[in-house]
């Protein structure tokens, strides 16, 4: 893949494959064209390509194949103008994603009902699927590159909350599927991405760019609304939590508790299924301290640290 670099002034450019690392590293000049090649096994870039400018990341390109990409694609500072794939050879262009409307598809709503999905694995393994409540909902021997399909099973036909993704048994990776976090095609979690996902109310999902390591908020582009951009108002915990807003998400009303792990309750009302609630921290400090802990209906459901060892922050599911 060869891509033109069009930041305002020189930089040093690192490329890296998921797994194999870095592939690409050199200061390039704004205008200036670059190459990369695929260094996996298969001599191919993979499932997606990580660019960062000056050591911060620019970009995510998916290079599986699940997304449309060619020459034209636009991600970050940098577009595609040249590219091949292992079995076709020269890519066809395509329209620029930040300028291509996506009308029959819809940001997830509802929880989603149905994915279809990628193993990308290195070699041929059991994949097993779990909801979070209702249990194994796939189990299959899947070939590296082999696509499946799961649906939902709860008492609404969703997958839940969460799934998570054992490979020979062994978790690989979760994925929320409360439509809290951003999903769908191009959602790479662990050795496995997202190809085509359904929500229980907005039908087709539109593809994401990136996955859930990546801060977002939604409307990256006037053209299409659906678009996400990195937020540059947030960072990662430091100092404790001071506020938290969470969703419940259980299956009917019950009275909630916080509480602060010295300081006592902090929060208590009763709270419908989907519905947020805004916790502050009443410590010496103003912070929610180092744990509070959650109960549903007086039975304690979860305790969360809040002291910023830990990672947390909006997607985190308890």
């Amino acid at each position: 893949m060869t891509m033109q670099y069009n930041g305002t002034e020189a930089a040093l450019v690192t490329a890296s494959q998921a797994k194999e690392g870095e592939i690409f590293s050199a200061t390039v000049q704004p205008g200036e064209f670059f190459t990369l090649n695929g260094v996996d096994k298969k001599g191919t870039l993979g499932t997606q390509v990580t660019l960062t400018v000056n050591g911060v990341l620019n970009a995510q390109i998916h290079t599986s194949c699940s997304v449309e990409i060619g020459a034209g694609y636009i991600a970050g500072d940098f577009i595609v103008t040249e590219a091949y794939s292992q079995n076709n050879g020269l890519m066809c262009p395509v329209a620029s994603i930040l300028n291509t409307p996506i009308d029959d598809c819809s940001i997830c709503d509802g929880k989603v009902n149905q994915m279809t999905m990628q193993y990308n694995g290195q070699q041929a393994a059991w994949v097993a699927v779990s909801q979070k409540k209702e249990g194994e909902i796939f189990r299959a021997f899947l070939e590296s590159g082999e696509q499946f399909t799961i649906v939902g099973i709860d008492d609404k036909d969703t997958l839940g909350t969460e799934i998570t993704i054992t490979v020979n048994d062994i978790e690989n990776t979760k994925m929320h599927t409360s439509c809290s976090v951003e999903i769908g095609p191009g959602y790479i979690g662990g050795d496995f991405e997202v190809i085509e996902a359904y929500s229980r109310n907005g039908g087709l999902m539109c593809p994401v760019d990136g996955g859930y390591m990546l801060p977002v908020v939604d409307g990256g582009d006037d053209n299409d609304p659906t678009s996400p951009i990195i937020s540059d108002d947030c960072s990662i915990c430091d100092g404790k939590v001071t506020q938290m807003t969470m969703q419940y998400n259980g299956s009917e009303t019950a009275l909630v508790t916080v509480s602060q792990k010295t300081e006592g309750e902090v929060f208590n009302a009763l709270v419908q299924p989907g519905g947020q609630f805004t916790v502050v921290g009443i410590d010496d400090k103003d912070t929610l301290g180092v744990e509070v802990t959650i109960t549903v209906d007086g039975i304690e459901h979860v305790q969360i640290h809040t002291s910023c060892s830990v990672e947390i922050g909006p997607g985190y599911i308890a």
